[in-house]
C-alpha cells in the first residue's frame, strides 16, 4: 500500500523516524504526514525520535504521532520540561517513561546526562531526547542487525533503547572507575 509523500508539518527540532510494516522495515526518515498516515494501520510499527523539541514542536506533532490516542497533557509537559525523575507512568491509552542516559568525560572529569522521555503506545514508540549526547545511531544499527525481532512490536523497539541506556551506565562506571584508580596510583 503506497502512501503519498506529503509533509505539511513544520518543526524546528531534528526528527528521525522509522516505519515497519508486517515486521519489515518499510522506510526511514519519512515525511511526518506520511508516518502519521500509518498510525491506524494494524500492520504498522512506528518509531519517532525528537531531538530537543520546543513546546511548539510537541504541540504540532502530538496529533500526528499520537493518532487516535490523545497524549496525556501531563506526559507532554513532563517530556518538554525534562529533568524528571526516572519513572514509568501509565495512562489509559499509553505509558510514559522518563529516564536519563549518562556518560563520563575522562578529559574533563565530568559525569553528564541526557534526559529521555519515551511515549509507549500500542504500535508506536516516541523518544524525546534533551540533547544529542545520547546517540541514536547505535540503536538503529541494532535494529538493522536484528530485523527478525521487529515482529515483537513496540517491545522490540523499547528493549533496544533501554539496553543502550543501560550499557551507557556501565561504560560511564568503567570510565569513572579507571579515573579513580588512576588518581589513586598517582598519589
Amino acid at each position: 500500500m503506497e502512501k503519498p509523500r506529503i509533509d505539511t508539518v513544520q518543526v524546528s527540532c531534528e526528527v528521525r523516524n522509522r516505519l515497519y510494516r508486517k515486521a519489515v522495515l518499510a522506510g526511514s526518515d519519512l515525511p511526518l504526514d506520511e508516518i502519521a498516515s500509518y498510525r491506524s494501520d494494524e500492520d504498522a510499527l512506528i518509531w519517532v525520535d525528537l531531538l530537543a523539541p520546543s513546546v511548539g514542536d510537541i504541540v504540532a506533532l502530538s496529533p500526528l504521532i499520537g493518532g487516535a490516542v490523545a497524549l496525556h497533557p501531563l506526559a507532554v509537559e513532563g517530556a518538554i520540561t525534562g529533568h524528571q525523575r526516572p519513572r514509568l507512568v501509565r495512562f489509559r491509552d499509553h505509558s510514559m517513561l522518563h529516564t536519563r542516559a549518562v556518560r563520563f568525560d575522562a578529559k574533563g572529569g565530568q559525569l553528564s546526562s541526557t534526559d529521555i522521555s519515551i511515549f509507549i503506545l500500542d504500535r508506536a514508540l516516541i523518544t524525546i531526547r534533551s540533547d544529542d549526547r545520547f546517540a541514536i545511531d547505535p540503536i538503529l544499527e541494532d535494529w538493522d542487525d536484528n530485523p527478525d525481532l521487529a515482529g515483537f512490536g513496540v517491545g522490540f523497539l523499547l528493549h533496544t533503547v533501554l539496553d543502550e541506556i543501560v550499557d551507557g551506565y556501565f561504560v560511564a562506571l568503567d570510565a569513572l572507575d579507571e579515573e579513580i584508580q588512576g588518581s589513586r596510583t598517582s598519589c
